[in-house]
């Protein structure tokens, strides 16, 4: 089964994924889950989308700091956070061990390093949460990983109107597509996915 991506230019992204949640956000056929990125360092003291994500969402902020103060950052990376929120499912996804961009000295931390830690993240949640899952599950996201924690060597070698979507769609939709791909062949095999992409029209 294809993965289908629609792409929404926004203002209010949390405004606007209600709408596209639209009829279907109360039938039991479909399950809406709402995922961004974080690091495993700063807890609910972040930047970028992932400050205005834990505003709309507070428990998901509460839950990376509780995270942050129990776990080592390794120990965090690689892995979520869960919860349910009016109907609408949403996560954490540690796909960065630091804030900011990759920094291709650190090993733990370098842009591949990030590229199999949001995979984990991502395939972790969605086989381990099947069980929540309605026959189609539609993914919203905002451009994760492709603002401030974008590679700032890669992003000075985009020449577009929108580099954080450019960005977003050559080093970052491919790692999510496979996650999904290789949870589909784990246990999700009669889960359709969607992704809904939610981007500002001039970048981040």
């Amino acid at each position: 089964m294809p993965i289908t991506t629609f792409y929404v230019p926004t203002e209010d992204m949390f405004l606007d994924m209600h709408m596209y949640q639209g009829d279907t956000y109360s039938e039991d056929k479909c399950t809406d889950l709402f995922v961004h990125q974080t690091n495993c360092f700063t807890g609910n003291q972040v930047a970028g989308i992932a400050k205005t994500v834990f505003e709309k969402f507070p428990k998901l902020g509460r839950l990376a700091e509780l995270k942050r103060m129990a776990e080592y950052p390794t120990k965090i990376v690689g892995g979520y956070d869960f919860d349910i929120q009016d109907r609408l499912m949403v996560a954490n996804l540690y796909g960065q061990l630091y804030p900011g961009s990759p920094d291709a000295t650190k090993d733990d931390d370098n842009f591949e390093s990030r590229a199999n830690y949001l995979y984990n993240s991502l395939y972790n949640l969605l086989t381990e949460r099947k069980d929540d899952f309605a026959p189609h599950v539609r993914i919203h996201l905002p451009l994760i990983a492709s603002g401030i924690a974008a590679s700032t060597s890669l992003m000075k070698l985009i020449n577009t109107n929108n580099p954080s979507r450019y960005y977003f769609d050559v080093f970052v939709k491919p790692i999510l597509e496979m996650a999904i791909r290789d949870a589909r062949n784990k246990n999700c095999s009669d889960v359709l996915f969607s992704l809904g992409v939610y981007y500002l029209n001039k970048g981040i």
